[in-house]
């Protein structure tokens, strides 16, 4: 029986990563470098720093710590400029889970300061966690944010289910050793997906299945 639910961020709970897209895009533009969406959309999960040096070690270019710094804070620029933060519409399906004592955790890359303001605003007092690339040296695909959760929570693996919407955290979760993995196509075609136990193309047929197995009357 699943007792514990670390969410992904951006593409689970916030539909935030068109902008982050456009923003590194145009950011990185700046600089000759034009990586296409897909390549984004693969490396989600990462740290920006790391992210960064990811997408610059895949074109082959080195660039100085300063000029990265330049680049980030254009990026996080470009960032606010596009728009408005976006929640899911899933308020109702997490105060369900609460209710019913699912303990609860939030595992993104996001900085601390813009992820505890989104989550707060949009979800508050629904995550008992919230852990972000602030908290650990080491980004997804990487485990450390996973098997910081788990501790913060003081949860079982066997009890544990990871929701992700990207290969990298996918492969997190997997080598954290969770319970199971759900993936959401939010962002990302199924079969960059396939790692996940299941894949589910909305929300609503996630959480409907998810009631399903927790045995929770429907809302």
């Amino acid at each position: 029986m699943i007792k514990y639910i670390i969410f992904d961020m951006d593409g689970v709970l916030i539909n935030d990563m068109p902008r982050h897209v456009y923003a590194w895009k145009k950011a990185l533009k700046g600089y000759g470098i034009n990586p296409k969406n897909k390549e984004l959309y693969l490396i989600e999960g990462a740290s920006s720093f790391q992210f960064l040096q990811r997408i610059l070690d895949k074109e082959s270019i080195k660039l100085t710590k300063q000029t990265m710094k330049e680049i980030h804070e254009k990026k996080l620029q470009y960032f606010t400029d596009k728009g408005k933060t976006k929640p899911y519409k899933i308020l109702k399906f997490l105060q369900k889970l609460k209710s019913s004592g699912i303990k609860m955790a939030v595992a993104t890359g996001d900085h601390q300061l813009p992820a505890y303001a989104e989550i707060n605003e949009f979800f508050p007092n629904i995550f008992d966690y919230i852990i972000t690339g602030d908290d650990i040296k080491n980004s997804k695909p990487n485990p450390e944010e996973y098997n910081l959760a788990i501790k913060k929570l003081k949860a079982k693996k066997s009890e544990t289910l990871v929701i992700e919407n990207a290969p990298f955290g996918i492969q997190a979760a997997k080598s954290a050793g969770v319970n199971k993995v759900y993936a959401l196509t939010t962002t990302l075609k199924k079969k960059y997906l396939t790692d996940a136990d299941c894949i589910f193309f909305n929300h609503k047929k996630l959480f409907k299945i998810l009631f399903k197995e927790l045995r929770i009357i429907k809302w």
